[in-house]
């Protein structure tokens, strides 16, 4: 029944107008499309119907003739509907007429080169005798035309039988009245000979051949007449290839990130074979931060958590401040400076937290005070047998390099230290001149009086100037003054 319905519906979309009964329209629309193998009105407007079937009418005619086709049926069973299309090339005919060959409500409407015809006949259906005669149309030949071509087809669409179920569409023929002969066993014309046929050599054109692939099928290499165009060797469908799979692995999911179940794709045409679907994110793995509590001087920190696996902060831990407290003060008492070590001024700080209330700074040592070559406060010496007078370079001897640095030091070439200024100043007389220099230079080479010149000449110089105080640096810090080279102090 649906079927039917599907029928009636289709011919009330394409011809509202038309009639119960039998008519002719003989006016051609000159809006409907030429004709062409693939017309297939129908199946633009009804989806449903079954594969079309094309019936090619091949007959042979000259110009000027009378055909008539018939479509004809070979089933001797009650039939409840047809629907055929009628294509014509109408460079080759020239459409006359129509004559129902059956008693029932049809519908048939003509077209520049195409016709529509059907019929219902109801749930009684109509009985089709075998070679029955459906509809018959007429022709005028207007060309010339050959048995071995084709210019006319009829397309089975609908073809039903009172069960409603489908009929072989090979049970439908046709057959061809005229003075020209149809290539049909049906056919109640008379042969026409080779000689009088006329005769058409097709013009072979390749279709070329499609290759399939993932998405889309192929076809063979075929061939058809680019004149008449008549199909010569067909084109084969070839089957969609398969596609290329390739494996997406799946993706672990995290407590930081979303993953994927394991999918698959075409490598070829990129189309998605089995889709990977998101997994959830994993909940984090908490780890309690304890709180740490704050004290008088301490900050502290609330609790809180994190993830273990990640790091991410769940619960933050926030800033305690220190409790604080009241300084107990404690004097911290200055210390007098001496000439062996420095002093410290007063100050104070708490004697519960130790914080530094008021800094003690640091006083420079006070410098010794020799009397009669000795520290009266340390008992240091102002001079240590250790040195000799006028051994500058501190070598052990008198050399001629003592009387250069000694004269350099007179110009201010060189920059003494307090021990070497003493070294120096071999005639006490409280400055570095030429004639310090010229003292060294002699104890240098033996013109003092002395088996050791430079100590006697110490001796002598000790006793004549011991009445002078003069300040005496420590060695080794005097040392770390002078560079070996230059013979200057504070210099790197």
């Amino acid at each position: 029944m649906k079927k039917l319905l599907s029928l009636l519906l289709c011919s009330a979309i394409l011809f509202p107008s038309a009639a119960a009964a039998a008519s002719n329209d003989t006016e051609p629309r000159t809006n409907a499309p030429l004709f062409s193998k693939e017309t297939s009105s129908i199946s633009r407007y009804c989806e449903n119907f079954p594969t079309d079937t094309q019936l090619d009418v091949k007959l042979s005619a000259k110009e000027g003739d009378t055909v008539t086709v018939y479509l004809t049926a070979d089933s001797n069973k009650s039939v409840a509907g047809l629907l055929a299309t009628l294509n014509f090339n109408i460079r080759y005919f020239d459409y006359i007429s129509t004559e129902p060959k059956i008693e029932t409500s049809f519908e048939n409407r003509i077209s520049k080169g195409f016709f529509y015809y059907s019929f219902v006949a109801g749930p009684n259906g109509i009985f089709l005798s075998d070679n029955q005669e459906i509809v018959g149309y007429t022709f005028s030949v207007k060309k010339d035309i050959d048995i071995n071509s084709s210019y006319m087809n009829f397309v089975i669409k609908e073809y039903y039988d009172t069960d409603l179920e489908e009929l072989p569409h090979s049970d439908i023929g046709y057959k061809v009245s005229s003075n020209a002969n149809a290539d049909d066993s049906d056919s109640e014309s008379d042969p026409v000979s080779d000689s009088e046929a006329p005769v058409h050599v097709h013009t072979p054109v390749v279709d070329e051949a499609v290759e399939p692939t993932c998405t889309s099928t192929g076809l063979t290499e075929g061939s058809h007449c680019s004149e008449c165009g008549e199909i010569i060797v067909a084109q084969q469908e070839i089957p969609i290839l398969d596609h290329t799979i390739v494996i997406d692995p799946a993706v672990e999911p995290t407590c930081t990130s979303t993953g994927l179940t394991e999918g698959s794709h075409c490598s070829v045409c990129s189309s998605i074979i089995t889709p990977q679907s998101v997994v959830e994110m994993l909940p984090h793995t908490e780890v309690i931060d304890p709180a740490v509590p704050a004290t008088e001087y301490e900050s502290g920190l609330t609790e809180g958590s994190h993830c273990s696996v990640c790091g991410t902060v769940i619960i933050p831990q926030e800033y305690i401040p220190p409790l604080g407290h009241t300084h107990t003060i404690v004097i911290d008492p200055a210390v007098e400076p001496t000439c062996t070590s420095t002093g410290l001024t007063e100050g104070s700080h708490c004697s519960e937290c130790g914080e530094i209330i008021v800094p003690q700074t640091e006083i420079p040592m006070t410098p010794h005070e020799f009397v009669d070559g000795k520290c009266i406060h340390c008992g240091a010496l102002e001079f240590d047998d250790e040195y000799i007078y006028g051994d500058i370079d501190f070598d052990g001897e008198l050399t001629a390099n003592d009387a250069v640095i000694a004269l350099r030091g007179s110009i201010d070439l060189v920059e003494f230290s307090n021990l070497e200024f003493n070294l120096a100043d071999v005639d006490k007389d409280g400055e570095i001149t030429a004639n310090d220099a010229i003292i060294i230079l002699q104890a240098s080479i033996g013109l003092n009086t002395g088996t050791d010149a430079g100590n006697a000449y110490k001796t002598a110089v000790y006793n004549a100037k011991s009445t002078i105080s003069v300040q005496v640096l420590d060695a080794s810090s005097s040392m770390d003054k002078i560079c070996p080279v230059c013979r200057f102090h504070n210099h790197k």
